[in-house]
């Protein structure tokens, strides 16, 4: 008897590409607009996952959040020109997507118009059976929903037959949303509570395969 197809789900940044020095730059533009002193890398890459709106509002202080529209006008200004001056794929990213290309799926946070910026300059545009951005969604929902995993899934025409590949609580909660199996990068802040700590990205197809 033939195994049960099964997709996998890939979150984007902190999982296939490293873009903490992009993401780090483009919030402390924002700052900087607002004469404000600009944040340490981790202090920025430590909210990244919950989307771009969450990221803006935890890295602009308590006496501007009335003015977060602008913030985040700012951020994607510069972001949107500079996505790619630093984000490179991290270890074995490439080798695992062309592996798995026909039954992976992209689902990030990120805003869609940055997503296919990234991949179109990573060469990856052709790889992900489907792509769920954070404005995908017709209902807004994003991670930690489940629901644009669920999404993704039904794209890829393998409904409630996948896993959650991530690194942070978002992917981590959306998976269990979702009540699919989560596999944490080793480098992942969610780590602690994944089903599966994986040894690096080809372990994905290893573990499908056997």
């Amino acid at each position: 008897m033939d195994r049960p197809r099964i997709s996998v789900m890939f979150d984007l940044d902190g999982t296939l590409v490293d873009s903490d020095q992009d993401l780090a730059d483009a919030a402390n533009m924002a700052r900087k607009a607002f004469g404000l002193p600009l944040l340490e890398r981790a202090e920025v890459i430590r909210h990244v996952g919950y989307g771009l709106g969450y990221l803006i509002k935890n890295t602009v202080p308590e006496a501007y959040q009335d003015r977060l529209d602008e913030a985040r006008a700012h951020f994607m200004a510069y972001y949107g020109e500079h996505l790619l001056d630093n984000t490179r794929p991290l270890p074995l990213a490439d080798a695992i997507l062309h592996k798995l290309q026909g039954r992976a799926a992209l689902v990030t946070n990120k805003p869609g118009a940055f997503v296919q910026k990234i991949l179109s300059g990573l060469g990856w545009t052709d790889l992900f059976g489907a792509v769920i951005a954070g404005d995908t969604m017709k209902n807004g929902a994003r991670k930690p929903s489940g629901l644009p995993l669920l999404e993704a899934l039904n794209r890829l025409g393998t409904p409630n037959s996948g896993i959650m590949v991530g690194d942070t609580e978002a992917d981590l909660n959306a998976a269990r949303d979702a009540k699919l199996p989560f596999w944490c990068v080793p480098w992942g802040r969610a780590a602690k509570d994944a089903d599966v700590i994986l040894r690096d990205l080809l372990e994905v197809e290893e573990r499908l395969r056997g």
